[in-house]
């Protein structure tokens, strides 16, 4: 009764909580139908790769009044790129965005838990043990990352303390990382699904929070503003790497090459 006037997508939303594609969101070409995959094979016949056959990244957003937002995503031999875990998660924590009347508003998950930066270190070394990953390279958001404390202390050298090695996030505007984002995840939909033709990017249907926030986030100010934290995660993931979006490496391409004769 009380959605029987609303459009279709908000019904689906709000009474049956299925995704639905905004028609202002800053990444059109993000399909739920396509970009959103699990364990098993979906009707395009792409299915989440093993764990152990994908290079590993993370990124961190920081914030003070809120919880810290994270994404671990693996990257494939043909550069694909595999989004497997958010935190805080919906199924744990529930929403990090609300849904309002006028403007989308903070929920559940993003309230402070109050961990420091030895919990968070423990918390992600935890979820990376479960998952079954060895993270290659860590992302943190550039500015709140470089911010020093009362003993000029920045979060780069606060995890580093505790054993975790962040870089600083592409320093780039939204609207470059938008744009970057979406031909990440362009495709032609009047043609079927195969090597070809296909998108780069996709996310795991746990990561409801950054679904959520890819579908909706359109950079309307304030109104926006409880979508943002996942959607930055995402656009920084994509612009790491200057730009050119996060490598795979094989297991052997880390080791050093040793002559075994002649050179110094």
């Amino acid at each position: 009764k009380d959605l029987k006037n609303s459009s279709e997508d908000t019904i689906m939303v709000r009474a049956y909580g299925l995704p639905t594609k905004s028609m202002t969101s800053l990444l059109p070409n993000f399909s739920p139908e396509v970009n959103v995959l699990s364990a098993k094979e979906n009707k395009h016949g792409i299915v989440f790769p093993d764990v152990n056959d994908l290079t590993w990244y993370q990124v961190v957003d920081p914030a003070f009044a809120r919880n810290y937002v994270s994404i671990w995503a693996g990257v494939s031999e043909n550069e694909e790129v595999f989004i497997r875990k958010e935190w805080p998660d919906r199924a744990t924590y529930g929403e990090w965005a609300l849904f309002g009347d006028p403007k989308w508003r903070y929920g559940p998950a993003s309230k402070k838990i109050g961990y420091d930066v030895e919990m968070y270190c423990e918390l992600f070394k935890e979820i990376e043990e479960e998952l079954g990953i060895q993270v290659t390279e860590r992302v943190g958001d550039s500015r709140f990352f470089a911010k020093e404390n009362e003993n000029n202390v920045d979060l780069f050298t606060k995890f580093y303390d505790y054993g975790l090695s962040f870089i600083a996030s592409d320093g780039q505007t939204e609207q470059i990382g938008a744009t970057a984002l979406d031909e990440w995840f362009f495709y032609n939909p009047n043609y079927d699904i195969d090597e070809a033709n296909r998108p780069r990017c996709y996310i795991h249907e746990d990561c409801g929070n950054l679904i959520e926030s890819v579908i909706n986030y359109n950079s309307a100010g304030k109104a926006d503003e409880a979508l943002k934290d996942f959607f930055d995660v995402l656009r920084y993931l994509r612009m790491s790497n200057g730009g050119y979006g996060p490598d795979y490496f094989a297991s052997n391409d880390m080791y050093t090459t040793k002559r075994n004769e002649g050179g110094y």
